[in-house]
């Protein structure tokens, strides 16, 4: 690759992962496509991890280390957008890393098809390098913004891949005047919306590129699958994405969304049915009921099934228990 190419800046936020952090590196630095801006922000890492960017750093001339206090993810993330120089922008997670031809087939797909977004797909693996098995493949092809939330909310497809921040290459126009949010736990669902309004043109491509460390030890997501309390904050993402697709006039897209939200609250309530979560369940469905009533003045009609959830979503919780102890 000449460096006549686009710069493609690659964002990668670390935090206490010295023991993957050089894998990591590696697979970025080895690159096929070589005109990259390696971005790599210590995010406070109480272990040695600040100290191996900057003997990166030392390496690679295309490396640019920063170092910050402990503020989070998010803000990890935007002081890479703050400090890029990239046509193209990747984000990278520290402890994950991506084959060898990542950057070159996404720039590729994205100078072919004119595409603003490009979502890859991934490979589980456990801490030991032990692979999972693919993950479900989304249909490949181009997407406008609707035919990505209708992808989205599709039972047959695999939304993961869509939501997350990785695994994309990015036009950097999509991030010229958006930022995540910091704080917030799941910053990638907050911000997609956004992400995908900007891009208008998503293309998504069935190569495997990226590998996708789960259950790390003391990782976010560890974290968050112990929690048996339902994430009132993740709701709260949903209702206000129901908001922002209403006010685009969006409407059978905001239903989706707004179903998908309740769907999902009584999945949890029925696995963890306790006076806590009912209390959440109870708030959040004042919402979701008022969004269908709007929806309904704007024309949308539902399913007979989907009324039933939404008048009576204890009731489904109920029998959905009584099912699965019918199965054990």
């Amino acid at each position: 690759m000449h460096n006549d190419k686009p710069l493609v800046s690659v964002i990668v936020p670390v935090y206490q992962v010295e023991k993957f952090l050089d894998q990591c590196v590696k697979s970025i630095v080895c690159q096929t496509y070589s005109n990259l801006e390696i971005i790599l922000v210590d995010d406070g890492s109480p272990d040695n991890s600040g100290k191996m960017i900057d003997l990166w750093a030392q390496k690679d001339k295309r490396i640019r280390p920063f170092h910050q206090p402990n503020q989070g993810l998010s803000s990890a993330r935007n002081t890479g957008l703050d400090n890029c120089n990239g046509d193209w922008i990747t984000f990278v997670d520290s402890d994950d890393y991506i084959s060898s031809n990542y950057i070159e087939k996404m720039i590729e797909n994205a100078m072919d098809t004119g595409s603003k977004l490009v979502i890859s797909h991934y490979y589980e693996l456990d801490e030991k390098e032990h692979h999972i098995d693919k993950i479900r493949i989304n249909p490949s092809g181009i997407y406008k913004v609707d035919d990505f939330w209708r992808l989205y909310y599709s039972k047959q497809s695999n939304y993961v891949p869509l939501v997350v921040a990785w695994d994309k290459l990015y036009s950097k126009e999509i991030f010229s005047s958006l930022r995540y949010k910091a704080g917030t736990i799941n910053e990638d669902e907050q911000i997609l919306y956004s992400v995908i309004k900007n891009a208008q043109r998503i293309s998504i491509i069935q190569d495997f590129l990226y590998y996708y460390r789960i259950n790390r030890n003391g990782s976010i997501m560890q974290k968050i699958n112990s929690i048996s309390t339902i994430q009132q904050s993740k709701y709260e993402i949903y209702n206000y994405r129901t908001q922002q697709m209403i006010e685009d006039r969006k409407y059978s897209i905001a239903s989706l969304n707004n179903l998908s939200s309740l769907s999902s609250l009584i999945n949890e309530y029925t696995i963890f049915p306790t006076s806590e979560n009912k209390a959440i369940l109870s708030t959040e469905l004042k919402i979701i009921r008022s969004n269908y009533e709007l929806l309904k003045s704007k024309g949308i009609r539902l399913k007979l099934k989907d009324i039933l959830f939404i008048k009576m979503p204890y009731l489904i919780s109920f029998l959905k228990r009584a099912k699965k102890r019918g199965k054990n």
